[in-house]
């Protein structure tokens, strides 16, 4: 049987006065991770730039663009990175390979499709800060991350894929317009 996920240990140190205290949690990679301190701060930060209309924008802009249903919450849809792959592959065929996107139960598996999605987004010309990391999905640290992304992924489309004409989200990045001295 195939673990789902990996387990984690977390070692916080308190101190406190003159005597130091360490709290080990161990818990399962997962949303449910309990977070405490700074880690609890930033993760509610996040949480409270997530929109759950630009979800509902995302999940139409997929499902249109490949067919796909929405499965499960939005994280569990994406998490094994292959609908994501089909995006890419929508927006222009065989930008990533059939072989690497088979979809599997294993976690290394899983991440490494989503390395293969985040590698095509950059092949794409995507720039760097539009593109979220792997736990940012597989371990749901940032969704709010995962979803500028696909709207750039849009916005990518639509300006640097010649003859793309799919559907689109969010606005057409802008392009240089050189002039010249007389103009």
């Amino acid at each position: 049987r195939e673990p789902t996920s990996l387990p984690t240990c977390r070692v916080t140190h308190h101190r406190s006065h003159s005597h130091r205290r360490i709290n080990t949690n161990c818990t399962t990679m997962a949303a449910s991770t309990p977070v405490y301190g700074l880690d609890a701060e930033l993760k509610a930060k996040r949480d409270a730039k997530y929109s759950t209309d630009e979800e509902t924008r995302v999940v139409a802009w997929i499902e249109e663009l490949t067919g796909e249903k929405l499965e499960g919450t939005f994280a569990e849809w994406l998490k094994n990175g292959v609908v994501l792959c089909k995006v890419l592959n929508a927006i222009k065929a065989k930008t990533v390979k059939k072989s690497a996107m088979k979809p599997s139960t294993m976690t290394f598996k899983q991440m490494e499709v989503i390395k293969a999605f985040l590698q095509g987004c950059r092949a794409l010309g995507m720039a760097e800060h539009d593109v979220f990391c792997t736990p940012d999905l597989f371990e749901e640290k940032d969704m709010g991350a995962v979803l500028r992304c696909l709207v750039a992924l849009s916005s990518t489309a639509q300006t640097k894929i010649a003859g793309y004409a799919g559907p689109t989200l969010g606005v057409k990045q802008s392009t240089g317009n050189k002039r010249t001295e007389g103009e």
